[in-house]
């Protein structure tokens, strides 16, 4: 037995019923952890580290999905996908992450696909501002307006105000950026504010169905449908 005295009371303390050790990082919960299944075959004392594995999910999601999954904790696998899918892809501040070599390639290139499609799904939902447009055409007939007029496809008699195409851009980008719920309802309120004082502020564009498109079209029709896009999960 070569482990420190440290480590094996931090073991025994998973032992007994009392608190649960704390840990100062991942990597240290990590080592106790595979210490205590692969060294001791104590795989049904180690569960009880499940709580504290959690615990670092929400910074350091796609570590922790690979050592949920390597465990085979698929509860805290799927959270901490959701998490990984909640997020861009590339933005992890690690150089490396060694925990990666816990899982089957074909494992990581599924939760990558998924990853991809679904963002890709997301961003095309919400910068759709031709199908947007084309969806609150009958809205936008009360009148023309030179400022804000814009067609949108040469070929078919679809005009939508630049307003309009400004907010799907703006919630485009934020989906970019992270592909959540949370994002979704963050970007909308400041863009559908900022879109409705363009609209209402203008002598032409005042006559148009805003309640309609505001109240009603953005928020049960376009938003929901993202939020349809982004409940797309992970199938472990």
């Amino acid at each position: 037995m070569t482990e420190d005295s440290n480590t094996l009371d931090t073991i025994l303390r998973f032992c007994y019923p009392a608190v649960d050790p704390m840990f100062e990082s991942l990597s240290e919960l990590y080592r106790i952890i595979s210490i205590m299944v692969k060294k001791f075959s104590m795989g049904d004392v180690a569960r009880r580290a499940r709580s504290q594995l959690r615990k670092y999910a929400k910074d350091e999601s796609l570590r922790v999905f690979a050592i949920a999954h390597g465990l085979g904790w698929m509860p805290e696998a799927a959270e901490a996908a959701d998490i990984v899918l909640n997020r861009r892809l590339l933005t992890y501040d690690d150089d490396d992450i060694p925990e990666l070599d816990i899982l089957h390639p074909r494992v990581l290139y599924k939760l990558f696909k998924c990853h991809q499609e679904r963002a890709d799904r997301v961003v095309e939902m919400a910068g759709s501002h031709v199908t947007v447009g084309r969806d609150v055409d009958e809205y936008l007939r009360r009148g023309a307006c030179k400022i804000h007029d814009k067609w949108l496809v040469d070929d078919e008699p679809y005009v939508t105000r630049t307003w309009l195409i400004d907010y799907c851009t703006k919630m485009c980008q934020a989906m970019r950026e992270c592909p959540s719920s949370e994002a979704l309802a963050s970007a909308d309120r400041p863009a559908r504010k900022a879109a409705r004082e363009t609209a209402a502020s203008c002598p032409n564009c005042v006559h148009d169905d805003l309640d309609l498109i505001f109240d009603w079209f953005i928020p049960e029709m376009y938003l929901q449908d993202i939020e349809e896009a982004l409940s797309m999960k992970f199938t472990l």
